[in-house]
């Protein structure tokens, strides 16, 4: 049950974050049609990263840059799949029990096993 409301809450927010691109989208086409002087617009999906690389080196710690560095070179992100590939990661390393935790509190536990 409660997988089956996040999928729908997932699906509901890819369909807005999609609605907004378009209604952007639109809005640059019409930005670059109405100025005098030739503007060019390009609308990017997650295009700032910033707040994925303060979080992961806030909360997780560690050895990023390498991450970090390949997460911005990446044309475009969607962090539902990052999502996906970091639980399959988890799980093909450390098995389906850990997975399933609440990474903030994985994080935390990470820093009281280090200090």
């Amino acid at each position: 049950m409660h997988l089956e409301h996040r999928r729908t809450l997932r699906a509901e927010w890819e369909d807005l974050t999609a609605e907004e691109f378009r209604l952007l989208c639109r809005a640059a086409k019409k930005v670059g049609k109405t100025l005098r002087d030739p503007v060019q617009v390009e609308v990017v999906v997650s295009g700032n990263r910033e707040p994925l690389s303060d979080l992961l080196r806030n909360e997780i710690g560690g050895r990023l840059s390498e991450a970090i560095r390949a997460l911005d070179a990446m044309e475009t992100l969607s962090l539902p799949e990052l999502a996906d590939k970091c639980r399959e990661s988890v799980r093909t390393r450390f098995g389906r029990r850990l997975a399933s935790r609440n990474p903030k509190r994985c994080a935390s536990q990470k820093r009281r096993q280090r200090s």
